[in-house]
């Protein structure tokens, strides 16, 4: 029996990534124009990012792949909005 080889992926794959989750955050902001609110506390942004998390769930129950990308550029969203929230000093 053959050793399993997981693929792997190049720096290049991860900014390739990156700049779609960019893409997908500007979508998010011209969405939500006037509800990009700071996040107050860690306890909100988990709030947040569970909620993704579930979704991400529903869509690999569903086997629906399109889904399944988009709930990860959301988790993803609501990870980085808890680090840009903490990082303008309004999560202590």
């Amino acid at each position: 029996m053959a050793d399993f080889q997981r693929p792997k992926l190049t720096r290049e794959d991860f900014h390739n990534a990156l700049n779609s989750l960019h893409l997908h955050i500007d979508k998010v902001f011209s969405r939500k124009e006037n509800q990009n609110n700071a996040q107050l506390s860690w306890h909100e942004n988990y709030g947040d990012v569970s909620e993704e998390v579930l979704e991400y769930l529903m869509a690999i129950q569903k086997n629906n792949d399109q889904e399944c990308l988009s709930e990860l550029h959301d988790i993803a969203t609501a990870a980085i909005w808890g680090i840009a929230s903490k990082i303008k000093g309004h999560i202590s």
